[in-house]
């Protein structure tokens, strides 16, 4: 006789969320007869629409579970009174885990062992799951995820798996949650082949300069390859004439990555403070914005300053 009835997971739907998500269920299936699991974009992978509206279906539901697991859903960061006020509510209802590995603030950490849920905040994407991590897809997700945590841990196989679980995610996310549940391994493994295979490599000492063209939804995936492939700690791509998503305009975007097995400086802190005000994203990642016709001048200034003796 298992302990609880029904079960919940609710997670992010980037590859990792998928992977967390999957192996929380298998997880909870020791100690519960069902669960179910609410993994789905946008409703569970925009982050500010999951803590306005889908953690609202969650809450209406929450009577009919015994335990609700949230996995890899940060606070909303651009309204996190929302965020905890939303997260007792469903604490209130009924036993809830909420797990995540983003960073917080302390007082962040305060305002959550205040909640009456069961808390985990871990600082690797690899232990960011309900129960024990597995050896092998928790491994996946979290180098999806660039957790230099298990950079020693990433074989050439679990790395494949990474890239074939990110275009997955991207097709299927029901195939992909039921694929880690079977370890159907030879399926994701044949959708690694669709992430865009880098060719035209420049290599500047350390900075592998992208020159294909690499459709949006994929540039950080190739600048990885291109890393992976010529052993580089940086690699740059410039996007020329590309439609800005926010205002329309026209603008060149050059994104710079730094390998996530690198132990190289980030590469936000090689970029001058001036130039940095039109630049986003996470340190080892970013995008920077310039007019049209200004991309490739932007790209040589920041090879230079990525370079080793830059």
């Amino acid at each position: 006789m298992k302990k609880f009835k029904k079960c919940l997971v609710v997670g992010h739907t980037d590859a990792h969320g998928v992977a967390a998500s999957a192996i929380s269920v298998k997880n909870l299936e020791r100690e519960c007869e069902s669960v179910d699991y609410m993994v789905r974009f946008p409703d569970t992978g925009v982050i500010p629409k999951f803590w306005k509206e889908t953690i609202d279906k969650v809450i209406e539901k929450a009577d009919e579970y015994d335990k609700v697991v949230l996995v890899d859903i940060p606070i909303d960061r651009t309204n996190p009174d929302l965020s905890f006020a939303k997260l007792e509510e469903l604490c209130s209802k009924t036993e809830t885990w909420y797990i995540d590995h983003h960073p917080v603030k302390p007082e962040e950490r305060d305002r959550f062992l205040k909640t009456p849920c069961n808390v985990k905040i871990v600082d690797s994407a690899y232990e960011c799951v309900y129960g024990k991590p597995d050896d092998k897809w928790m491994l996946v997700g979290a180098i999806s995820d660039r957790d230099r945590a298990v950079k020693d841990k990433a074989t050439k196989e679990l790395m494949e798996l990474a890239d074939g679980l990110d275009v997955l995610v991207r097709r299927d996310i029901t195939k992909a949650i039921d694929d880690i549940l079977t370890d159907n391994q030879k399926d994701v493994l044949e959708y690694s082949k669709q992430v865009p295979d880098p060719k035209d490599i420049e290599l500047i000492d350390n900075v592998a300069l992208v020159k294909d063209i690499v459709p949006d939804t994929w540039v950080f995936k190739v600048l990885d390859k291109a890393c992976r492939k010529t052993g580089a700690d940086y690699a740059v791509y410039v996007a020329e004439n590309r439609a800005d998503r926010v205002t329309g305009e026209p603008r060149d975007f050059v994104t710079v990555i730094k390998y996530w097995k690198s132990e190289k400086p980030s590469v936000m802190s090689k970029i001058p403070e001036e130039f940095r005000k039109n630049c986003w994203g996470h340190p080892d990642a970013i995008t920077c914005s310039v007019e049209v016709g200004r991309g490739k001048e932007l790209a040589e200034k920041i090879v230079k300053w990525l370079k080793k003796d830059g």
